[in-house]
């Protein structure tokens, strides 16, 4: 029993471990509806390919499609020329809420209008101070940050 056990192990291949993944083609210009065909490959620690792994991609509905529409192009010129500014979505709410209270007819217009001027303020003292441009991405984390641990220590993890 022993020994048919041993030659069991000794037939079972180890799978060799995957390192990496390279997915093909690496940049791609895709307009809009557009389709573009991905391809991935496995490689291990040492660089070779490893043409036994299959790699499959998964969507809840069954195959995996992309597409690109004007709204995501819209975005990604936005963020591309003005960079990442996702402060200003945790911010602004907070400080809104804090000005009018929890009504949310009066604080969504409250946040747009404090998110526009708040955006526009920076930008204006980020120009003025520097003399160049940075990044609001940067310049709104700068106030976000220490925005968030003064309510943290306001709030001590309770309500308004």
């Amino acid at each position: 029993m022993l020994l048919a056990l041993a030659l069991m192990l000794q037939q079972v291949p180890t799978p060799t471990p995957v390192a990496s993944v390279t997915i093909r083609p690496a940049e791609a210009a895709v307009a809009v509806g557009d389709t573009l065909r991905l391809t991935a490959q496995a490689f291990d620690s040492a660089g070779r390919e490893l043409p036994d792994v299959r790699i499959r991609w998964f969507q809840a509905g069954g195959q995996f499609e992309g597409t690109v529409d004007s709204t995501g192009l819209a975005t990604a010129g936005a963020v591309g020329v003005s960079g990442v500014i996702g402060w200003i979505g945790l911010v602004i709410p907070h400080i809104g809420r804090m000005l009018v209270g929890n009504d949310n007819r009066v604080l969504i217009p409250v946040s747009f209008s404090l998110g526009a001027s708040f955006l526009v303020l920076v930008d204006c003292l980020g120009r003025i101070v520097t003399g160049s441009e940075i990044p609001l991405g940067i310049l709104t984390a700068l106030i976000g940050g220490p925005f968030f641990v003064y309510l943290l220590k306001r709030t001590r993890g309770g309500g308004w």
